[in-house]
């Protein structure tokens, strides 16, 4: 009797083994799986932080000027790192003539929030823009890989105070 048993709990156990070495061959090829995508996303996040460059965010203060108008002036505050594309497409160039100026994109870590109406320097050269769209509307989710929030953006200048009380006359 015995030996029927024990022929029978051999091949249980054999196969029990089996199943066990199978599991670690799978498990290591789900290890070398999530490697590859955590690679995958380092490469990702690399080529996008490879085109960040240096920006400033410029504050808008203004204040009476003791004659009934006022003085504006902008300061720089917080400096951040974006990467800013310029949008050359076909239907970029139709959206121009039409008069749509907004054919930047502005790319953040998903931490730093630009919102409608910031003016933004890029320090490379000194250009600025104005931020068209608001940074609470497009981000990458929780479960996404990357870690990016974006908005578009217009080539701007910092209005003369004097050509607008000029224009306002």
């Amino acid at each position: 009797r015995c030996k029927a048993d024990c022929f029978y709990i051999g091949k249980l156990r054999r196969l029990l083994i089996q199943q066990g070495n199978r599991q670690q061959r799978s498990g290591g090829i789900v290890a070398n799986d999530i490697r590859g995508k955590i690679k995958a996303v380092a490469q990702d996040m690399s080529l996008l932080t490879d085109k960040f460059e240096d920006f400033v965010e410029l504050d808008k203060t203004v204040t009476p000027d003791g004659l009934g108008g006022y003085i504006v002036d902008w300061s720089e505050s917080t400096e951040f790192n974006a990467a800013i594309t310029f949008n050359s497409s076909m239907p970029a160039k139709i959206a121009a003539a039409m008069g749509v100026k907004s054919l930047y994109t502005v790319t953040t870590r998903k931490d730093y929030v630009l919102y409608y109406h910031d003016v933004i320097k890029r320090l490379a050269d000194g250009k600025i823009f104005r931020i068209t769209s608001d940074g609470d509307d497009s981000y990458t989710p929780p479960s996404a890989r990357l870690n990016m929030r974006q908005v578009t953006a217009e080539e701007w200048a910092i209005p003369d105070t004097l050509s607008e009380v000029a224009d306002g006359d």
